[in-house]
């Protein structure tokens, strides 16, 4: 997260930058206390060189066996819930098994330049 923060998380021209991260770290903490999440790949604005980013677009891996379980307690819930995550973080989840199919479309869409067919950029990734 360190990483993150140096390279992305800089206040430009407002502390919005500085507030999404912020938002991120509080997000991977809850993460990481499920001990559900596998990784995250992270894509938005965010981790491009926009002044004023918009959002942060995460990729959530989880393991297989997980998404079997009949029910989610609450705490894994409020952390993989599309709802509740763009409620409170205002991020756009995308949760995908590890190692499933629907992972690699996911990263093959996010990794797509909007306008500029064929450009490929490259997606963050944090493991847990």
């Amino acid at each position: 997260m360190g990483e993150i923060k140096e390279r992305f998380a800089r206040f430009r021209n407002s502390d919005r930058r500085v507030r999404l991260y912020r938002q991120l770290v509080e997000y991977v903490a809850k993460a990481w206390d499920t001990s559900a999440v596998k990784a995250l790949i992270i894509d938005g604005s965010f981790v491009t060189n926009k002044a004023e980013p918009g959002d942060i677009d995460l990729i959530v891996i989880v393991s297989a066996a997980l998404l079997e379980e009949q029910s989610l307690s609450p705490h894994v819930y409020n952390v993989l819930s599309k709802r509740q995550v763009k409620k409170k973080f205002d991020f756009d989840l995308f949760v995908v098994r590890d190692g499933s199919e629907e992972l690699q479309k996911d990263v093959e869409f996010f990794s797509q330049v909007r306008g500029k067919p064929g450009v490929r950029k490259g997606l963050l990734r944090v493991d847990l």
